[in-house]
């Protein structure tokens, strides 16, 4: 590695960080031991190291659905393990290379699938994107901004059945988060893009949902659960609050606010200084 330059070798470092993850423990390990010492010798090869892992994010699921009865077995741990070992490296090369974690957020920002991307996709990146928090913490506030405009993006293009000033359309079904019923039986075009959308906003607003009671629900964890709940005050305030037909996201706040007596005091103190326009509500 103390001869590789990001000129003649971004190819060859990227190749090998991208196509290793099936291989097994010995080569995961293999792989740890050759990112950080690319990084190590040549900073340059920072931000090639982490496009290649993060690129994985797309790829490789947090956690896999579950297999048909009918399916191999050893597949699911096998992405487990790959899931696993990218987090692993990519842990070690913030660790090694501290200030990647700016050129890591960036990449994330980047790569987050368009509203248009299948629900797989958005699951699987997500998912990914909010592991990263469990090792870098210090881009919490930033990351979790970006993943809340990404719902509310899919939010406020959902048409809900007797919304004031929507037509019709919905979601139907009963397994998601927001279901919401058709009066018709046969779908239009809309219809189904409605559905589609739904189900993805389901399937995101779940995984942010696990991610927030996981922090709220420890006092030890990686991330402080008051700076994960005043984060989401933020953006609730300056994101979610000033967007038209945002009818869903809020309901990461509510929930987040459920966890402590003082969680939902400060909530209300927010909502009663916008609406009254005081800004010290508790005098």
């Amino acid at each position: 590695p103390a001869s590789l330059s990001k000129k003649d070798h971004h190819g060859v470092v990227s190749a090998v960080l991208t196509n290793c993850w099936r291989g097994g423990d010995s080569v995961v390990d293999a792989a740890e031991v050759f990112a950080v010492n690319c990084v190590s010798v040549n900073a340059e090869l920072v931000p090639t190291c982490i496009a290649a892992l993060s690129k994985q994010f797309l790829e490789i699921p947090v956690n896999p659905p579950p297999q048909r009865p009918d399916a191999q077995g050893g597949d699911e741990d096998a992405t487990v393990l790959a899931s696993d070992g990218v987090h692993r490296v990519l842990s070690r090369v913030i660790e090694t290379f501290p200030t990647g974690s700016t050129t890591l957020l960036q990449q994330l920002k980047d790569r987050f699938p368009h509203k248009r991307r299948d629900v797989e996709m958005q699951r699987c990146f997500l998912g990914n994107a909010l592991q990263v928090l469990e090792y870098v913490p210090q881009i919490l506030a930033p990351l979790l901004d970006e993943v809340i405009d990404r719902l509310v993006q899919i939010d406020v293009e959902i048409v809900v059945p007797d919304f004031v000033g929507d037509g019709d359309g919905g979601h139907e079904g009963g397994d998601g988060l927001f279901d919401m019923e058709l009066a018709d039986t046969e779908k239009s075009v809309e219809q189904r893009e409605n559905t589609v959308l739904a189900d993805k906003l389901d399937a995101m607003m779940l995984l942010t949902l696990e991610f927030i009671k996981s922090v709220c629900d420890s006092s030890k964890g990686p991330i402080d659960r008051d700076t994960l709940f005043q984060t989401l005050l933020d953006i609730f305030e300056r994101r979610i609050l000033t967007t038209f037909r945002s009818k869903y996201t809020q309901f990461l706040l509510f929930y987040a606010s459920h966890f402590r007596t003082r969680y939902i005091q400060n909530f209300l103190s927010l909502l009663l200084k916008i609406t009254t326009g005081n800004t010290h509500p508790d005098e």
